[in-house]
């Protein structure tokens, strides 16, 4: 009988490389890997050698251990997964000269490169398979090879200088129309000219009334500006004192409430956690004993530090969370 060869099937497939470039020159990478599912793991080189954020998931979109042996370099513990969707950021990718962007990179894979908004290419090493346009964005399939890759990003135009003719064009008219009250003591001295009936007592209320209610013409020299300032200064600064007690009281009230509503259920039951477990936890660790998807447990944390509760801090290439504030 002939002897029949066997070969070995390939541990993984890479079924598409997609490429995000961003305006600061950072590239958001994303492969969709087929696995051997006989296989316990796979191991890959990277396209950057200081990758950022790296997160492998499964087909069901948990996430799986990985390790960087020597970047770029990395093993993805499958265990059994048929499917692995690996991300991360690269900034090792991009250089800028100029107001020129190059893209740098030797694929061995497809890649479907997809460019800043409004970018324009200056330069391409050699020709793409597809060059297309998509929401403002250009959009290249390119071969396996190497690859040069040069752009340029308009500046973002800022906002800021149309909000502000508004508020001047707003103030300017608010001046004129002060003096108006004074324009319209004339026409009530010229009232009495022509009613010769009411001529005596119409000039002590029409001049005292728009002044005070109960002032008269004669008293009013008597008040110096000196004595007017210094009401003033007592009036406003007595305002200014009952504001500052009404500011701290509504502050302080307002503190409690946002103390109080800011906190979820599984907030405080994974604080309660960490406190159990001595302050410090692994993410790695709280994801298994909440269940929670890589992503949900991220936000949970980010969240918990905003608020002061915990501080994120990295041990190797593993997030490590610590809580700095107990509840209350």
């Amino acid at each position: 009988m002939m002897p029949l060869e066997v070969r070995g099937q390939q541990p993984y497939i890479v079924s598409s490389t997609d490429f995000v470039v961003f305006r600061d020159g950072v590239v958001q990478i994303t492969q969709e890997i087929y696995v051997d599912e006989t296989v316990p793991s796979i191991s890959l080189a990277l396209f950057s050698k200081s990758p950022e954020k790296i997160l492998a998931v499964d087909q069901e979109s948990l996430p799986l251990s990985l390790q960087l042996i020597y970047p770029p370099n990395m093993t993805i513990i499958t265990l059994g997964s048929s499917e692995v969707t690996l991300s991360y950021l690269a900034s090792d990718l991009t250089r800028k000269n100029a107001n020129v962007w190059t893209l740098n990179v030797n694929t061995a894979y497809q890649i479907t490169a997809v460019l800043p908004d409004n970018s324009r290419i200056v330069y391409l090493s050699d020709l793409p398979s597809s060059i297309t346009s998509k929401d403002s964005k250009t959009v290249l399939v390119i071969p396996p090879g190497d690859w040069e890759i040069s752009y340029t990003v308009p500046v973002a135009p800022s906002p800021s200088p149309s909000p502000t003719p508004t508020p001047t064009a707003t103030v300017t008219p608010t001046i004129p129309p002060q003096p108006t009250p004074s324009t319209t003591l004339p026409p009530t001295t010229t009232t009495p000219t022509t009613s010769p009936t009411t001529t005596q007592p119409i000039p002590s209320t029409t001049t005292t009334g728009p002044l005070s209610p109960t002032t008269t013409v004669s008293e009013m020299p008597q008040l110096s500006v000196a004595n007017l300032q210094y009401v003033l200064v007592i009036v406003s600064v007595s305002i200014i004192a009952v504001a500052v007690v009404m500011l701290a009281r509504a502050l302080m009230i307002r503190r409690g409430q946002s103390e109080a509503f800011a906190l979820r259920p599984e907030d405080k039951e994974l604080l309660e956690y960490l406190t159990e477990r001595g302050g410090r936890v692994l993410e790695s660790e709280l994801r298994q004993r909440f269940n929670l998807p890589r992503s949900s447990m991220w936000r949970t944390a980010k969240r918990l530090e905003a608020l002061g509760y915990v501080r994120i801090s990295k041990v190797g290439i593993q997030n490590q969370i610590e809580v700095v504030r107990r509840i209350l």
